[in-house]
Protein backbone atom coordinates (compact mmCIF):
# COMPACT_ATOMS: atom_id res chain seq x y z
CA UNK A 1 0.00 0.00 0.00
CA UNK A 2 1.60 3.49 -0.85
CA UNK A 3 2.09 6.19 1.86
CA UNK A 4 -1.17 8.13 0.85
CA UNK A 5 -3.43 5.36 0.50
CA UNK A 6 -2.25 4.45 4.21
CA UNK A 7 -3.24 8.05 5.09
CA UNK A 8 -6.53 7.73 3.83
CA UNK A 9 -7.49 5.05 5.42
CA UNK A 10 -6.29 5.73 8.60
CA UNK A 11 -8.53 8.87 8.70
CA UNK A 12 -11.48 6.46 7.48
CA UNK A 13 -10.25 3.93 10.40
CA UNK A 14 -10.80 6.71 12.69
CA UNK A 15 -13.77 8.20 11.66
CA UNK A 16 -15.24 4.03 12.07
CA UNK A 17 -13.42 4.06 15.51
CA UNK A 18 -15.80 7.23 15.74
CA UNK A 19 -19.00 6.10 14.07
CA UNK A 20 -18.61 3.12 16.23
CA UNK A 21 -18.47 4.89 19.56
CA UNK A 22 -21.89 7.09 18.54
CA UNK A 23 -23.96 3.49 17.89
CA UNK A 24 -22.70 2.45 21.23
CA UNK A 25 -23.92 5.67 22.58
CA UNK A 26 -27.37 6.00 21.05
CA UNK A 27 -27.93 2.48 21.97
CA UNK A 28 -26.66 3.45 25.38
CA UNK A 29 -29.22 6.02 25.35
CA UNK A 30 -32.10 3.74 24.21
CA UNK A 31 -31.75 0.73 26.10
CA UNK A 32 -33.07 1.72 29.19
CA UNK A 33 -36.11 2.64 27.46
CA UNK A 34 -36.53 -1.19 25.57
CA UNK A 35 -36.87 -3.43 28.60
CA UNK A 36 -40.16 -4.22 27.69
CA UNK A 37 -40.72 -3.05 24.35
CA UNK A 38 -42.14 -5.33 21.88
CA UNK A 39 -41.13 -8.60 24.21
CA UNK A 40 -37.35 -7.41 24.72
CA UNK A 41 -36.15 -8.82 28.22
CA UNK A 42 -32.45 -8.81 29.45
CA UNK A 43 -31.26 -11.81 27.78
CA UNK A 44 -32.37 -9.74 24.08
CA UNK A 45 -31.30 -6.53 25.36
CA UNK A 46 -27.77 -8.56 25.76
CA UNK A 47 -28.22 -9.86 22.24
CA UNK A 48 -28.21 -6.46 21.14
CA UNK A 49 -25.77 -5.22 22.95
CA UNK A 50 -23.04 -7.68 21.72
CA UNK A 51 -24.45 -6.79 17.86
CA UNK A 52 -23.61 -2.80 18.94
CA UNK A 53 -20.13 -4.32 20.00
CA UNK A 54 -19.22 -5.61 16.98
CA UNK A 55 -21.51 -2.81 14.76
CA UNK A 56 -19.51 -2.25 11.06
CA UNK A 57 -16.31 -4.13 11.97
CA UNK A 58 -16.12 -5.11 8.54
CA UNK A 59 -15.13 -1.55 7.34
CA UNK A 60 -12.16 -2.52 8.81
CA UNK A 61 -11.33 -5.56 6.39
CA UNK A 62 -8.87 -4.37 3.42
CA UNK A 63 -11.60 -4.92 0.90
CA UNK A 64 -14.12 -2.18 2.73
CA UNK A 65 -11.83 0.11 4.10
CA UNK A 66 -9.72 0.91 1.35
CA UNK A 67 -12.22 1.24 -1.19
CA UNK A 68 -14.01 3.50 1.45
CA UNK A 69 -10.79 5.55 2.57
CA UNK A 70 -10.51 6.61 -1.10
CA UNK A 71 -13.74 7.49 -1.70
CA UNK A 72 -14.42 10.13 1.37
CA UNK A 73 -10.61 10.92 1.76
CA UNK A 74 -8.92 10.81 -1.81
CA UNK A 75 -9.44 11.93 -5.06
CA UNK A 76 -12.59 10.48 -6.64
CA UNK A 77 -12.16 9.14 -10.16
CA UNK A 78 -14.26 6.48 -11.80
CA UNK A 79 -12.21 3.82 -10.70
CA UNK A 80 -12.60 4.55 -7.07
CA UNK A 81 -16.20 5.15 -7.19
CA UNK A 82 -16.77 1.82 -8.54
CA UNK A 83 -14.97 0.38 -5.74
CA UNK A 84 -17.02 2.03 -3.55
CA UNK A 85 -20.12 0.94 -4.71
CA UNK A 86 -18.45 -2.63 -4.82
CA UNK A 87 -17.60 -2.40 -1.53
CA UNK A 88 -21.04 -0.40 -0.15
CA UNK A 89 -22.51 -3.62 -1.61
CA UNK A 90 -20.68 -5.81 0.03
CA UNK A 91 -20.65 -4.08 3.44
CA UNK A 92 -24.84 -4.35 3.31
CA UNK A 93 -24.66 -8.06 2.15
CA UNK A 94 -22.85 -8.74 5.35
CA UNK A 95 -24.23 -6.46 8.19
CA UNK A 96 -27.75 -7.47 9.03
CA UNK A 97 -28.80 -4.29 10.09
CA UNK A 98 -28.66 -3.00 7.21
CA UNK A 99 -32.12 -3.14 5.08
CA UNK A 100 -30.77 -4.30 1.94
CA UNK A 101 -29.49 -7.24 3.10
CA UNK A 102 -33.03 -8.13 3.84
CA UNK A 103 -34.84 -7.15 1.02
CA UNK A 104 -37.01 -9.08 -1.61
CA UNK A 105 -36.12 -8.84 -5.71
CA UNK A 106 -38.91 -6.42 -5.54
CA UNK A 107 -36.74 -4.07 -3.23
CA UNK A 108 -39.18 -4.77 -0.20
CA UNK A 109 -38.03 -5.42 3.42
CA UNK A 110 -40.63 -7.41 4.58
CA UNK A 111 -38.43 -9.39 7.11
CA UNK A 112 -36.28 -7.88 9.46
CA UNK A 113 -35.56 -9.26 13.36
CA UNK A 114 -35.92 -7.32 15.78
CA UNK A 115 -32.28 -6.75 17.02
CA UNK A 116 -31.52 -5.42 13.75
CA UNK A 117 -33.93 -3.34 13.67
CA UNK A 118 -32.88 -1.57 16.67
CA UNK A 119 -29.24 -1.61 15.10
CA UNK A 120 -30.49 0.27 12.20
CA UNK A 121 -32.34 3.07 14.01
CA UNK A 122 -28.91 3.14 16.08
CA UNK A 123 -26.79 3.28 13.42
CA UNK A 124 -28.98 6.04 11.60
CA UNK A 125 -29.45 7.82 14.77
CA UNK A 126 -25.08 7.71 15.34
CA UNK A 127 -24.80 10.55 12.70
CA UNK A 128 -26.79 13.24 14.37
CA UNK A 129 -25.31 12.19 17.42
CA UNK A 130 -21.64 12.65 16.09
CA UNK A 131 -22.76 16.14 14.47
CA UNK A 132 -24.56 17.19 18.08
CA UNK A 133 -27.88 17.51 16.46
CA UNK A 134 -29.71 14.34 18.30
CA UNK A 135 -33.43 15.43 16.32
CA UNK A 136 -31.55 15.01 12.59
CA UNK A 137 -32.46 11.47 12.74
CA UNK A 138 -36.05 12.27 12.07
CA UNK A 139 -35.26 14.20 8.99
CA UNK A 140 -33.11 11.27 7.65
CA UNK A 141 -35.64 8.98 8.83
CA UNK A 142 -38.64 11.05 6.37
CA UNK A 143 -36.33 11.81 3.41
CA UNK A 144 -35.26 7.63 3.43
CA UNK A 145 -38.22 5.60 4.51
CA UNK A 146 -39.21 5.36 1.14
CA UNK A 147 -36.34 3.68 -0.58
CA UNK A 148 -36.48 0.69 1.86
CA UNK A 149 -39.98 0.17 1.44
CA UNK A 150 -40.75 -1.27 4.63
CA UNK A 151 -43.22 -3.57 5.45
CA UNK A 152 -46.10 -2.02 8.02
CA UNK A 153 -45.05 -4.03 10.55
CA UNK A 154 -41.03 -2.68 10.77
CA UNK A 155 -42.35 0.30 9.38
CA UNK A 156 -44.52 0.43 13.22
CA UNK A 157 -41.31 -1.08 15.25
CA UNK A 158 -39.44 1.77 13.49
CA UNK A 159 -41.51 4.70 14.20
CA UNK A 160 -41.93 3.66 17.97
CA UNK A 161 -37.90 3.50 18.23
CA UNK A 162 -37.97 7.52 16.55
CA UNK A 163 -40.77 7.92 19.06
CA UNK A 164 -38.39 6.95 22.25
CA UNK A 165 -35.69 8.97 20.28
CA UNK A 166 -37.69 11.65 20.73
CA UNK A 167 -38.74 10.87 24.05
CA UNK A 168 -35.32 10.89 25.31
CA UNK A 169 -34.20 13.81 23.40
CA UNK A 170 -36.85 15.75 25.37
CA UNK A 171 -35.85 14.28 29.13
CA UNK A 172 -32.20 15.48 28.06
CA UNK A 173 -33.46 18.64 27.28
CA UNK A 174 -35.66 19.42 30.04
CA UNK A 175 -32.55 18.33 32.23
CA UNK A 176 -30.25 20.66 30.53
CA UNK A 177 -32.84 22.83 31.30
CA UNK A 178 -32.88 22.54 35.12
CA UNK A 179 -29.14 23.02 35.30
CA UNK A 180 -29.10 26.47 33.84
CA UNK A 181 -31.30 27.85 36.51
Amino acid sequence: MKSEEISVVEKSNNYVILHRKFVKQAFNILKPKLIGFLDLDKAKLNTISQHIEEHDLSKFEPEEAIPYAKFFWGEKDDKVIEEFKIATKLHKSRNLHHPEYWMNKNRETNEMPLIYIVEMVCDWWSFGLMQNNPAEIFDYYENNKGKYKFSSEITEIVEELLSLIQQSIREVDIAQSKEIV
